[in-house]
């Protein structure tokens, strides 16, 4: 341990409690490592581990949209999804081990060798490939919105954050809605649906 940051070990990985990369409303994301295949200054092996805290799980639904999402991650395999590592649960958390990549920015963009403002359509074909997936494999993802878009260090762009998805032949129509706001359909804000 280094003075003043503790490193969290679980199962293969480790992640310092300093080195949250991201949060959502029962989660947190850490940059972390695998223990067997990599050390501290190997960067490429890296991963993100995301921490899911159980007691926040209140409702059979939330429970359902968890399981979802981790069968989601191992069942889509494609170089524009974010890649599944493993999954596990302790008593008190759930833990999902993926690649780890940086949500898209500009920097991301010019950084990969590539121009942001000239790409014209690719990265918009490149997020279409990786919903696409979604849709072949039967799922929604129901919270796409560019945070939940990450570039690799190739610059290959891989969408994430499978929290909401859902299987398609369960989607129906819902009494509650999902996903954030700003980018959801004008009509399902209306009539506070999913369809």
């Amino acid at each position: 341990q280094t003075a003043g940051w503790v490193r969290k070990k679980t199962q293969n990985f480790s992640f310092l409690l300093t080195d949250e990369v991201g949060k959502g409303y029962s989660s947190r994301v850490y940059r972390g490592m695998d223990d067997i295949t990599s050390n501290a200054v190997v960067i490429d092996e890296e991963v993100a581990i995301k921490v899911i805290e159980l007691r926040s799980l209140r409702d059979q639904t939330s429970k359902i949209m968890l399981h979802t999402e981790i069968e989601c991650f191992r069942e889509l395999r494609h170089r524009n999804v974010l890649r599944y590592i493993n999954s596990y649960f302790t008593a008190n958390n759930c833990y999902i081990v993926t690649d780890f990549v940086q949500e898209v920015t500009r920097q991301g963009f010019e950084a990969a060798g590539k121009d942001f403002i000239a790409g014209g359509w690719g990265p918009v074909y490149a997020n279409f490939l990786g919903y696409e997936a979604f849709y072949n494999a039967g799922y929604v993802h129901r919270d796409l919105k560019p945070a939940n878009i990450l570039v690799a260090r190739d610059g290959t762009l891989r969408l994430a954050d499978f929290g909401f998805c859902k299987k398609r032949t369960l989607v129906d129509r819902e009494n509650y809605n999902v996903g954030t706001p700003i980018y959801m359909p004008r009509e399902s804000l209306a009539a506070n649906i999913y369809n």
